[in-house]
Parts: C-alpha cells; sequence; structure tokens
C-alpha cells in the first residue's frame, strides 16, 4: 500500500516569486481561489534564491518574498534547495515531490513554468503529469505592462534604467527598501548636508546609480528627501555601493534604526565633480527639486 504524504492535500503555487509582482500576485490569487473551492489550504513552492547556480540580482530577499507571498494569499510557503530537485526528471518531481510529499490536488503555474532537469518540463507536461495522477493543474495568463508580461527580469532593466513608475506599476507596490543606518564616513555632515547611509544586501538589483528623489518615513510621519546611490566618486574612493540619503526638515540621532526609504522619480547620473565646493553647489540644485 502506498505510504500517505507527511503533509496535509493542498494546491501548490509554483514559481521563482522573486520581487511577487503583477503576475506572481494573479498566480497566488488564482491558487487561492482554487483553494478555497477545494477548502484547501495554498502552499506557494519555491527556491532557495542562493541554491540557484547563476542568480540573478534579487528583487526580494527570503524573508521579504514569504512575507509578500503570504500577503498575497499563500497560507505556507516552502522555499526547496535547488540541488536537490535540479537532477529530478519532471516526472520524478511531479510524483516524489508534489504528489508524495505535499499531496497537491492541484498544481497552480504561470503560463512560462519550466521544470525537471535542465527545464525538460513546461506546462504542458505539468499539466499531463498531474491528470495522469489523477490531480489537475491550472495555468495562468500572463499579465502585461506596455504590452508585454511582467517579469522580474523586467524590473530589474526598470530600476537600472531609473524607470521607477515602471518598477512600481509591475510590482503593484513603491521601491523602497527598509535597511539600518549605519555608521559611515561623516562626509556629508563634512559637506554641510547630513545624511544617512544604508548598504544594499550582498546579491540584491541596485537601481541606477545617481540622484534620486525619495521619502523616508520616520515614526510614521514622511519627509521629502533626495537619496544617491552609488560610489560616491567626488569624496569616496573605496568603490562600495551604498545609499545616501539626505533627509528634508529632519534633525535627529538616526544610527541603528531600521529606515524606509521609497524612490520617487531619477534626477541625474553619479558623476565626479572637480571639487568639494563645485558638488556642494549641485547638492544645493538637487535640494530645490523636492
Amino acid at each position: 500500500m502506498k505510504e500517505s504524504s507527511p503533509h496535509e492535500p493542498c494546491v501548490v503555487a509554483l514559481g521563482n516569486f522573486d520581487g511577487v509582482h503583477a503576475g506572481h500576485a494573479a498566480l497566488i490569487g488564482e491558487g487561492k481561489r482554487r483553494a478555497e473551492e477545494a477548502g484547501l489550504s495554498l502552499l506557494a513552492l519555491t527556491f532557495l534564491p542562493e541554491s540557484l547556480p547563476h542568480p540573478p540580482a534579487l528583487l526580494t530577499g527570503k524573508e521579504e518574498r514569504e512575507t509578500l507571498l503570504r500577503a498575497a494569499g499563500a497560507d505556507e510557503v516552502v522555499f526547496l534547495p535547488f540541488g536537490e530537485v535540479c537532477t529530478m526528471s519532471p516526472e520524478v518531481f511531479v510524483r516524489e515531490v508534489l504528489i508524495a510529499r505535499y499531496d497537491a490536488k492541484i498544481a497552480v503555474s504561470g503560463f512560462n513554468y519550466r521544470f525537471g532537469y535542465r527545464a525538460a518540463g513546461d506546462t504542458d507536461t505539468l499539466c499531463r503529469l498531474m491528470r495522469e495522477a489523477g490531480r489537475d493543474a491550472v495555468v495562468t495568463d500572463a499579465v502585461l505592462y506596455r504590452g508585454e508580461p511582467v517579469s522580474s527580469s523586467r524590473i530589474r532593466e526598470a530600476l537600472a534604467d531609473g524607470d521607477v513608475d515602471g518598477a512600481a506599476a509591475m510590482l503593484r507596490r513603491p521601491v523602497s527598501w527598509s535597511l539600518p543606518v549605519l555608521h559611515g564616513k561623516a562626509l556629508g555632515r563634512t559637506l554641510g548636508f547630513p545624511t544617512i547611509n544604508q548598504v544594499p544586501p550582498a546579491g540584491h538589483a541596485i537601481p541606477r546609480h545617481g540622484v534620486w528623489r525619495a521619502e523616508v518615513e520616520i515614526d510614521g510621519k514622511i519627509f521629502p528627501a533626495l537619496t544617491n546611490i552609488g560610489v560616491r566618486p567626488t569624496v569616496d574612493h573605496d568603490g562600495r555601493i551604498d545609499y545616501e540619503t539626505w533627509i528634508k526638515g529632519y534633525r535627529g540621532d538616526l544610527y541603528g534604526r531600521v529606515l524606509t526609504v521609497t524612490l520617487k522619480g531619477f534626477l541625474r547620473d553619479e558623476r565626479r565633480f572637480s571639487s568639494e565646493e563645485e558638488l556642494k553647489k549641485q547638492i544645493e540644485v538637487d535640494k530645490n527639486t523636492i
């Protein structure tokens, strides 16, 4: 007699889910609808970002991704080590992972989902294998933005181009980060413009280098701000990328606090100035934009 799955029967949503963008939200939404109709829970099944062989720059880390997936409707989120399943054939993945391990009654995937060794399986394969096993599968349509499917790679490209409106539209939320304020070299203070310094996590997608209009939330209040993303070539020479933000109308010690900075629009590219005095003049011009 076949052993029962160690997991309660459920609907499984399949995807990489980096960014949990509009397309992912539609997939999770469809999975939730199917799960509620069947009286089941919804499990989002994805991969540990660091376990992928050639991971792209991340839009979301593991914790944020799980939070966003649960907010979209997933009752449970499982991150599989890529090495655990990358050599499985599509047949083995469906039989041993989806059915034997998670007792998936319905598998839900996006229109371009690939799986199995060397991505041998596609959505037709998934539907066939699930139905041969007496289960079901659902494939969601692409969600379009400007006539093309929303994707994590398009969002990365929009950020790299400085198109924060496009990135936000595809993400269905503002482009922001929540990071601790670190002690820097106080270069902004030396120039007469005190700033906060935050360092992006390793492996994450970095928006276009340059100066951005931004907002910072402090104790529930929103302050207009300017954020420089890059290496500060005029005053610093260690090559480290950081987020340096001047907050309009705020004075106070913010070191060690986790602050949320939201990008509002790209102003200009980062560049090296001939002197600190020239840099200060440009900062004054930038400040007048907010």
